[in-house]
């Protein structure tokens, strides 16, 4: 099933699609020249991805166009060669779906061209494949949906950014199903897929192999009960692994071993600068770890007036033995509110936060290269409900 979406924009922006094979791009090389502007894509949950310019030297964010993104596009990834941009519509079906659009070279603007099932409901999250030619994508589900809740699938891309049919379901391991698959994580060797399952306290390890996906050996982690395993970061070096817990408020590092795809649990730290009352959840929402491997980052939300513990980012130092610590005045709170997802720019230089609730916006922080420490430069307001914000970068 396939359907056409309009775009807006705010000036004059063409848009110019390239049909050509999806390759890797050569990484970023962290402390390098920084670019002067690098384009920002965030997303909300009413269906407008907004699209801005971000000026390097004011840390200042410039709106410059917006594409309809369909129903609820709260998580967007991106073709390695930066010329696709992929959607998830996490709602029930018909409605849940994945969108891709064309990526202008010159100012980032999204042009649609096709959109797919994508093969159950509730999808929170989705990931391209290193070499460009698939996608993954993560199901949450309902309660009242046993069947389809915590399933993950592939979805092939084809040179021109169109989308393939959905391939079979996969449900983790039959004797400990995933429950609310929550995100997908590759690894940089581009074989094994890891699927945090937030409901059944799980990180599901998958072999990837041509667009497949099989269950590793041992096919999951289980981690402490009721912590809601939410988002999973790896670092640079492919030696370790960080998982936020949402209910839990903490972070589980593991070692990574790349060649194999599989996790082994080392410790456990707490990812809020408050303590967690007991009988209370956390609800912290994202983690990624700084391109240099030095600095971890985390979001901690409070949702309405009764879950969560605070709003807050914070960022911890890792070690060479891959755990972190927290930074000394490393929490930043002041015009954090229910920070659901953010996006560090591929030099390492920015971090882009949304907040969910109370006045919706977007925050833009400088990084310190050497504690990591956050320094806001900008609170931009939004009309719609922000879900994910991310740095593509310099096209």
């Amino acid at each position: 099933m396939r359907n056409r979406l309009s775009t807006s924009h705010y000036g004059l922006l063409g848009v110019a699609i390239t049909l050509s094979a999806a390759c890797a791009v050569p990484p970023t090389v962290v402390g390098g020249e920084v670019p002067d502007t690098e384009i920002v894509y965030v997303s909300t949950n009413t269906g407008p991805i907004h699209v801005y310019s971000l000026d390097t030297e004011t840390g200042q964010l410039t709106a410059t166009s917006q594409v309809d993104g369909g129903v609820n596009p709260t998580y967007l990834a991106f073709s390695p060669n930066k010329r696709y941009a992929f959607a998830i519509n996490e709602a029930n079906p018909p409605d849940s779906k994945v969108l891709s659009f064309a990526i202008d070279p010159d100012n980032g603007a999204l042009s649609p061209i096709d959109s797919v099932q994508s093969g159950a409901l509730g999808s929170p999250h989705l990931a391209v494949h290193p070499s460009g030619r698939w996608l993954v994508v993560a199901h949450y589900g309902r309660e009242a949906d046993e069947w389809t809740g915590g399933s993950t699938v592939s979805i092939p891309i084809a040179r021109d950014g169109t989308l393939g049919e959905a391939g079979p379901l996969n449900f983790g391991p039959d004797d400990h199903r995933c429950v609310n698959g929550h995100q997908v994580v590759f690894t940089a060797r581009a074989d094994h897929v890891f699927v945090p399952c937030l409901g059944s306290d799980s990180i599901v390890q998958y072999n990837f192999e041509r667009g497949e996906l099989s269950l590793n050996n041992p096919p999951e982690v289980r981690v402490a009960a009721g912590s809601g395993p939410r988002h999973l970061a790896l670092s640079p070096d492919q030696r370790h692994a960080y998982l936020l817990t949402e209910f839990g408020g903490t972070i589980i590092y593991f070692d990574l071993d790349a060649a194999t795809g599989l996790l082994s649990e080392v410790g456990t730290v707490q990812a809020t600068l408050k303590p967690i009352p007991e009988g209370s959840k956390a609800w912290s929402a994202h983690i990624a770890v700084h391109p240099s491997g030095k600095f971890l980052y985390v979001s901690n939300r409070i949702e309405g007036t009764e879950r969560g513990t605070e709003n807050s980012l914070g960022v911890f130092a890792l070690g060479a033995d891959g755990k972190p610590t927290a930074v000394p005045d490393g929490f930043v709170t002041d015009g954090v509110n229910t920070p659901r997802d953010f996006g560090i720019d591929p030099s390492g230089h920015f971090l882009v936060s949304v907040n969910q609730e109370g006045d919706y916006s977007v925050l833009v922080f400088r990084i310190d290269q050497e504690t990591g420490r956050l320094t806001r430069t900008q609170l931009l307001p939004l009309q719609e409900q922000p879900a994910f914000a991310h740095i593509l970068g310099a096209l």
